[in-house]
């Protein structure tokens, strides 16, 4: 079992990948601007898996890797989070911190 902290971080992990409507971005971002941007939240997302170990640190790789393939064929790719009986779980609209 995960300690309280990566309890608590992957929480926080399933809020920034609920669906949520971005502000418009003023102005385009440039090609360096996307990367970055994308590299500092992957880089989030691999400290709050490396908090886990064992099956479930194994099982989020997996996750990781099934969703890296999706975006490298092009497709759009949205994020579920599931209970522990691997059924869906309902998002809250406005979850506690």
């Amino acid at each position: 079992m995960p300690s309280d902290d990566a309890q608590n971080n992957f929480k926080r992990f399933e809020i920034l990948t609920s669906p949520v409507k971005s502000a418009k971005i003023k102005k385009t971002m440039t090609q360096e601007e996307r990367y970055n941007l994308a590299d500092s939240i992957a880089k989030r997302i691999c400290s709050h898996t490396a908090n886990f170990g064992g099956e479930e640190f194994h099982h989020r790789i997996n996750a990781l890797k099934d969703f890296e393939d999706l975006i490298r064929m092009g497709k759009r790719v949205a994020v579920v989070g599931i209970n522990g009986e691997g059924q869906p779980e309902s998002q809250e609209k406005n979850p506690s911190k």
